[in-house]
């Protein structure tokens, strides 16, 4: 008959075939249940995917127009500061004339306004003059008058 040797390894794998049958039959279930959720869940993760992939394109996009907002935004501050500097540098320019002006400005006005009284008075004389002469004198007033003829005749006490 057959050796002991090859009796024992029979009987061995024999006993490694029955305790493994319920470790396959598991396996066997757990791939089904497996490729059944698969299947159920599979046409839920496409349409998830695709969301997912519309919504990174979105923000991919959205990214674009910040940037693209931000290099204007940047430009927009940068003209802005170089048209502070230039308001800054015509103000500090300006600023010594300002003061002179100011420091002047009044002086100026005072100067002018006597010139312009000073011209109307001379050309007030000038028309009284004129208008004298035409009269043949008669408005003169008498230089031996006193000072209240001379108010009464019109003319300066």
């Amino acid at each position: 008959m057959q050796d002991p040797w090859s009796l024992a390894t029979m009987v061995l794998v024999a006993v490694l075939v029955g305790a493994c049958l319920p470790v396959l039959f598991q396996l066997f279930l757990a791939l089904g249940a497996t490729r059944r959720l698969i299947e159920r869940v599979g046409p839920k993760l496409d349409g998830t995917l695709a969301e997912l992939h519309e919504t990174s394109r979105r923000l991919n996009r959205a990214t674009t127009g910040f940037e693209d907002s931000a290099q204007r935004a940047r430009a927009f501050l940068d003209a802005t500061g170089d048209l502070g500097r230039s308001v800054q540098q015509i103000h500090r320019s300006l600023r010594p004339a300002v003061v002179l002006g100011s420091a002047l400005g009044p002086a100026i006005a005072i100067a002018i306004k006597t010139l312009i009284e000073r011209h109307a008075k001379r050309e007030d004389g000038d028309s009284a003059e004129g208008a004298a002469a035409a009269d043949g004198g008669a408005d003169e007033q008498d230089p031996a008058a006193t000072p209240n003829e001379r108010t009464e005749q019109g003319g300066e006490p």
